[in-house]
């Protein structure tokens, strides 16, 4: 996201203030949360097990980036997500069928503050809550597959999405995180998924 673009994003946000974050959000990054669906292509990681097992190696490169991101763990805190992504990992671990990955061998830096972290956790927190919704077919698809990391282990997650969007608009109530931030956490992360699905990321 540019310059230009963040002043744009920035002018936006003054005038939807009254808004909810969660609102805003979901608005601002439609767009983007469209590419990484379709970058998932779930038709064909469905096609059999080596190409869904390929599609939780891609999704492992992905959340390995995020999680080398020490700004992601800011973003856990404030929204009070303590150790989330060390569990997407642990579960794609399980799902793959191999030792839980290191993420310190990443090498991706996307975020640049704190506010930058609250966008990054939106992001995730909502794709806990599409893995849920696609578990049925996957078992459907292919009968025997793990599904840990598409499932989550958060139980209700319609619920837990609830809490998420009660928490991240009391932050964007406080007034103390600039929107065009938060927004540009989220377009990054979106971007960087959608690049892991596209098997664009390597590990470095």
């Amino acid at each position: 996201m540019n310059s230009r673009q963040l002043a744009a994003d920035r002018s936006g946000a003054i005038l939807a203030s009254s808004l909810p974050y969660s609102v805003l959000l979901r608005e601002h990054t439609r767009t983007a949360h469209r590419a990484c669906e379709r970058a998932m292509d779930l038709g064909a990681a469905l096609n059999s097990h080596g190409a869904y097992r390929s599609l939780l190696r891609r999704m492992q490169t992905g959340y390995m980036l995020l999680a080398a991101d020490t700004c992601v763990y800011d973003g856990e805190r404030l929204l009070n997500r303590p150790g989330s992504i060390a569990a997407d990992l642990m579960r794609l671990a399980h799902d793959l069928e191999s030792e839980p990955a290191d993420a310190s061998l990443a090498a991706e830096h996307l975020l640049v503050t704190e506010t930058d972290a609250i966008g990054a956790q939106y992001v995730l927190a909502g794709s806990r809550l599409g893995g849920r919704v696609i578990v049925k077919t996957i078992m459907a698809k292919l009968p025997g597959a793990r599904v840990s990391f598409f499932t989550g282990d958060d139980g209700d997650e319609a619920q837990t999405w609830c809490a998420f969007q009660r928490q991240l608009d009391e932050l964007g109530r406080s007034g103390q995180h600039d929107y065009a931030l938060v927004l540009r956490g989220a377009a990054r992360t979106f971007a960087l998924i959608a690049q892991a699905l596209s098997g664009c990321l390597q590990c470095q």
